[in-house]
């Protein structure tokens, strides 16, 4: 998955142990979302 998402100019993200979130370059993981992980310990 990494080969795909470097291909397609995506992004990976470590949520929690063993555990990643993957977007295509016109997504991006930011805001609410971060936070909340952060907050329940998930988000690295």
């Amino acid at each position: 998955m990494s080969g795909v998402a470097y291909a397609n100019e995506g992004t990976i993200k470590k949520v929690a142990l063993s555990t990643y979130i993957i977007t295509p370059y016109n997504v991006e993981i930011l805001g609410d979302l971060i936070d909340e992980l952060e907050n329940n310990g998930l988000y690295f």
